[in-house]
């Protein structure tokens, strides 16, 4: 038995008998010999000034019960050379009436701002999706910036996308060769899905505002010589649900670009390209029947089989709300008491029944009859979520998941096993995740971080996430290594992690907050 103490030195004991209490005593234990080369950080934090600002807004008066605020999505972020000089640029998203930032990369390291017009005249957008590419094929990256937040209405002109043109020297003009979406987007990526060689879009939606677990529609827009048309028909899209993230892919080798999104009460979706439509995958179940809040999908070859696997970011274990295959975790959605608005009820499996995760009070504020149907606290105690709500329970919007752990699918002949990443990783949710060689042994590393301080007023928030390096072994197997030996501590309220190969950087960007860049 090794113990380590919180300075370093430890104390091993031998010959341990079993089924005695052991006594140990900081006084016995010895200073670590460690290789110096260990201690030498991966990461190392350097300054960075630029943040993002998002100002308050209730959700709650809108769906008293949400398990978390909606309107605190941003920022999104693009990483791209906007003027061919060679060095990575960074657009950094501006939360509701923040200015947009475009950072222009410099050889030593450094950012320069540079100012855009029609950027500021969009400050009033919140902005939390976007993607630079070649929209027009004219050699340059244009940018395509995904709108939402739950403080506009579903019909809100502040829910549109926006795309930008540039001049080959990053000046951004923005273009009407979009149609106008009212929706979320909270996922955008681009792709030549029909090969025609041309940028086309996928626009991934979110949820709906004041109609949560409702979701909107997400899009495909095929590109025309540089103008964009709706080709949702044409291609077999519909609502896939509350999305997160989305991956164009070809995972399963057959030479053409395949579509793979996941959500808030999904699963990992594959929708495979059949020539040309988009066709829900049958084959891989595991990744459809594992439904969870995933935030982040990342679509790589992860043990070195030649095949792809997915690495995806989850809820975690660290929170009141818990899932698996024997006992999920439930929403239903409905306007119970017909008063026009969307009324939300989580809910548990508790000793064989299905109980509300939230208490009377509460759910008689947002179901103002709940109070006269069931009187007594003991009486809701007692009841089911069918007492509870009734028949209407039956037509009610319902959706369940069954994990909240992140971790990797494992591509194993043409279907996906699930492996959950150590405990030290689900202390908080996960949306954001790197997949690189980062301390130069030759084989891919993982990065991830991810926190959110939005969550309603009896859950704790998820704040205890500090970025988690699994040191790689190039065959599928990750160690976690302590922060204090990683160098990387990112403990705000992380939206992004983002690579800048060529600097050798890694930036995080926080949620109403200073972001913070790391060189490794």
């Amino acid at each position: 038995m090794n113990i380590q103490w919180l300075d370093g030195k430890s104390q091993l004991l031998t010959d341990v008998a079993v089924n005695i209490t052991v006594s140990v005593g900081y006084i016995n234990s010895t200073k670590t010999k460690v290789n110096k080369e260990t201690l030498e950080p991966i990461f190392k934090e350097d300054s960075f000034k630029y943040s993002h600002n998002d100002p308050y807004f209730n959700d709650y008066k809108l769906q008293l019960l949400l398990p978390y605020k909606y309107s605190q999505l941003g920022p999104a972020k693009a990483v791209g050379d906007v003027n061919g000089d060679g060095v990575e640029d960074v657009f950094l998203g501006g939360g509701f009436e923040q200015e947009a930032t475009l950072l222009l990369g410099i050889k030593n390291g450094r950012f320069t701002r540079k100012a855009q017009k029609d950027f500021a005249t969009d400050a009033r957008y919140e902005d939390i999706s976007a993607t630079f590419f070649d929209a027009d094929k004219d050699g340059d990256i244009d940018l395509y910036v995904g709108s939402g937040s739950y403080e506009f209405s579903p019909r809100s002109r502040g829910l549109l996308d926006r795309y930008y043109e540039n001049d080959g020297k990053g000046i951004f003009t923005k273009k009407a060769a979009i149609p106008e979406l009212n929706t979320v987007t909270t996922a955008v990526v681009t792709g030549d899905y029909d090969g025609d060689g041309d940028q086309d879009i996928f626009v991934g939606s979110g949820v709906v505002p004041a109609k949560y677990p409702n979701s909107g529609s997400s899009y495909l827009l095929k590109n025309e010589n540089g103008k964009f048309s709706i080709a949702n028909k044409e291609v077999g899209i519909n609502n896939l649900g509350m999305l997160k993230d989305a991956v164009f892919e070809d995972i399963n080798k057959d030479g053409k670009l395949d579509l793979i999104v996941a959500g808030e009460w999904t699963g990992v979706q594959v929708l495979l390209n059949k020539n040309g439509k988009f066709v829900k995958a049958e084959q891989y179940k595991k990744l459809e029947e594992t439904k969870a809040w995933w935030n982040k999908i990342l679509v790589e070859d992860v043990d070195n089989d030649g095949d792809l696997d997915i690495i995806a970011g989850n809820l975690g274990l660290n929170t009141k709300f818990h899932a698996n295959k024997e006992k999920p975790f439930h929403v239903y959605a409905k306007d119970f008491d017909a008063n026009g608005v969307e009324d939300i009820v989580l809910a548990k499996d508790y000793k064989g029944k299905q109980v509300p995760v939230r208490g009377r009070t509460c759910t008689s504020q947002q179901m103002p009859h709940i109070a006269k149907k069931i009187p007594t606290f003991e009486e809701f105690a007692n009841l089911g979520v069918d007492g509870i709500l009734g028949k209407d329970i039956d037509s009610a919007l319902h959706y369940e998941v069954n994990e909240f752990r992140s971790g990797i699918f494992y591509n194993e002949e043409g279907d996906f096993k699930f492996v959950p990443f150590s405990n030290e990783v689900q202390t908080s949710l996960v949306n954001s995740i790197l997949f690189k060689d980062f301390d130069s042994d030759g084989k891919k590393d993982l990065l991830l971080a991810g926190n959110n301080h939005h969550f309603e007023v009896e859950t704790t928030r998820s704040d205890a996430g500090i970025g988690s390096f699994l040191k790689g072994d190039g065959k599928g197997n990750f160690t976690w290594l302590s922060n204090k030996y990683s160098g990387f501590f990112a403990n705000k309220d992380v939206r992004h992690i983002v690579d800048l190969s060529k600097q050798k950087q890694v930036l995080v960007l926080n949620n109403n907050d200073t972001h913070q860049l790391f060189r490794y």
